[in-house]
């Protein structure tokens, strides 16, 4: 299996393998994948996925790629899980894997949505007590079509600086609308 293919196959669950969501721990399920398969003979990928450390680096201006491409991205996002939605869309970019938009319709937050659901918040540690910090809110929902092994369909909240908020992934459009 090639590194790509792994990705594919755990993106729509990566806590499930990684037990958590964010770049740093999808880093170091993949090392321990690499490392498992070392003397394997692994299939060539174009682009080499060891060359996306420094096209991360380059893409946020960073003058080295040492740290590795996990914690550059986690630096982009308050948020783990939302770095990891941010790794997904990087990932692609520089695969040039294209999102076909199918549908899109700004969110409007006159409904009265229940913000102190956790869902709609950050837990923060704050001298020893846990503290909600509400995220920000989305401004679109988009729904997106993906050409992967097998067709995906994606539903994105983005805010208005365009940076991912939620993601929702299945092989059924049905679902995700």
């Amino acid at each position: 299996m090639s590194e790509y293919e792994l990705i594919d196959q755990i993106r729509m669950r990566t806590e499930m393998y990684t037990g958590h969501s964010s770049p740093s721990h999808l880093n170091s399920f993949l090392s321990g994948y690499f490392f498992a398969k070392m003397n394997e003979e692994v299939k060539e990928e174009n682009p080499e996925f060891h060359g996306f450390h420094d096209w991360v680096a380059n893409k946020f201006g960073y003058n080295e790629s040492t740290s590795g491409w996990a914690y550059m991205i986690e630096d982009q996002r308050e948020d783990k899980k939302e770095a990891l939605y941010l790794f997904y869309e990087l990932l692609d970019e520089y695969r040039g894997i294209k999102h076909r938009q199918i549908a899109e319709i700004e969110f409007k937050h006159e409904n009265k949505t229940d913000l102190t659901w956790r869902g709609y918040s950050r837990l923060q540690k704050v001298r020893g007590t846990i503290k909600a910090i509400p995220k920000p809110l989305p401004k679109y929902l988009t729904i997106q079509e993906l050409k992967l092994k097998e067709d995906w369909f994606q539903m994105v909240a983005k805010n208005d600086k365009d940076e991912i908020l939620f993601l929702w992934s299945s092989t059924e459009l049905e679902k995700v609308y």
